[in-house]
């Protein structure tokens, strides 16, 4: 599982890369930024894909969700649609990532 992170600041609307003073569970519990977790797949343009992530594939455009131990792909009606996998990567490179929740206002469900 990939441990890496993505800060999205709401006031400036981009994506930042905060200085951590302290511990890390500290910061955790009182940031204010939009928080994704890297999912440790890489679309077919070697794009890493987030959580929150908008991906285009042969069959939809979907929002991948951090869910328990995995990511999903959820349709953009809100509704589970599957896991996202490593194989299903390999086997195609079917992902494109073609944007995000937070960046994109009409998919951000007060995230």
């Amino acid at each position: 599982m990939n441990n890496k992170f993505r800060f999205f600041d709401p006031i400036s609307n981009c994506f930042i890369n905060p200085i951590i003073v302290g511990g890390i569970n500290e910061f955790f519990d009182k940031c204010e930024y939009k928080i994704s977790r890297n999912s440790g797949i890489k679309d077919k343009n070697l794009v890493e894909i987030f959580s929150g992530d908008i991906v285009d594939t042969s069959i939809g455009i979907f929002i991948v969700r951090d869910y328990n131990l995995g990511f999903v792909l959820e349709k953009l009606d809100g509704k589970f649609y599957c896991y996202m996998s490593e194989m299903c990567d390999m086997m195609g490179k079917i992902y494109e990532v073609i944007g995000n929740i937070f960046e994109v206002a009409q998919f951000s469900r007060g995230e």
